[in-house]
């Protein structure tokens, strides 16, 4: 075990490797996270959850808490800035047999925000308190929070809230080192907060935002010091990212797989995912999954006409078959 990659005690269980799945709207359904979770993630979490959707028994709410108990550790993550219907879906999660429960006070989502969750809830440190004091009272599972570095750019308010997630028991802390004024831009990403976070507070922190190969995930590791990694969008286009990153930082190899192999990757996914699921959706999962590879344009136009998952199987083994040949 590399000294990087100690497991991450949280409750009754031990998330290894610390480096764990992103919530991803539209990506990280129960079929996503069981192939990631395959290739090694030490936690996954669901798509982010609407408390007022679940409060009004909405099903597709509901329908986003489904989960395999191959999945575990899983953590649901919800978003809201209504006390008691926060509290109903952290009661409701953990009689679900979640592992975690989430707050997400980092998403930059319009429609999120205007509802006065996500990162909205960044402007009042007030109502985060009473929501997190709430829910600490309210479960006994470990309680999370996803939060961004500030809303306005250039703005800190992790010191702020450091004392905040402190005083109401809160037990891991996801930091995403950047504004949501400054989006999801790479190069204005914040690492030395994480680390400055991580000084000032005795709270497990999972680092999170910029990576995108296998090398960030051990910089942020070894420049932050932070107890775990979150990945996203990199593993979207690599379901194997995180065994990729364990393998290198473990013995310094980055795990590889030829052509065929990531065609029985992708085709495998496939075959899992609900038959209920849209066309569009399933093309949406898959590309990419093949970004990058030569050819993918025409590829793509070919896919955008398949009526069913056998028609796009059959183009991607024509297309991988010719790949690997070349």
């Amino acid at each position: 075990m590399s000294i990087l990659l100690k497991g991450l005690d949280l409750g009754k269980f031990s998330i290894y490797p610390p480096i764990v799945l992103a919530p991803m709207a539209g990506y990280t359904d129960s079929n996503f996270r069981m192939l990631v979770k395959y290739f090694g993630a030490g936690l996954v979490f669901t798509e982010m959850i609407s408390s007022d959707g679940l409060y009004a028994g909405d099903r597709n709410n509901l329908k986003l808490m489904k989960y395999k108990e191959a999945e575990r550790p899983i953590a649901a993550q919800f978003f809201g800035s209504n006390i008691d219907r926060l509290v109903y879906a952290a009661k409701l999660s953990q009689d679900w047999g979640f592992d975690i429960i989430c707050l997400n006070m980092g998403c930059p989502s319009q429609h999120i925000m205007k509802s006065g969750g996500g990162a909205e809830l960044l402007k009042n440190p007030v109502l985060v308190s009473k929501i997190l004091h709430s829910l600490r009272n309210a479960t006994t599972i470990p309680l999370s929070v996803k939060v961004r570095k500030g809303f306005y750019e250039g703005e800190n308010l992790l010191p702020l809230f450091s004392k905040i997630f402190e005083e109401e028991g809160v037990d891991l802390v996801i930091v995403h080192g950047i504004s949501v004024e400054e989006g999801f831009n790479r190069e204005r990403e914040d690492w030395q907060c994480i680390k400055e976070f991580k000084n000032m507070t005795h709270i497990p922190v999972i680092g999170n935002g910029g990576i995108s190969n296998v090398q960030d995930v051990e910089r942020m590791f070894t420049e932050t010091g932070a107890d775990g990694v979150m990945v996203g969008r990199a593993v979207l286009s690599c379901p194997w990212f995180i065994k990729s990153a364990t393998d290198y930082i473990e013995n310094g190899k980055i795990f590889s797989l030829s052509l065929m192999e990531k065609f029985n990757i992708i085709v495998r996914f496939i075959e899992s995912i609900d038959e209920g699921k849209q066309m569009k959706e399933i093309r949406k999962l898959i590309y990419p999954m093949i970004f990058g590879l030569r050819g993918t344009k025409s590829l793509r136009i070919k896919l955008e006409k398949t009526q069913s998952k056998e028609e796009i199987k059959g183009l991607l083994k024509a297309f991988f078959e010719s790949e690997e040949a070349q």
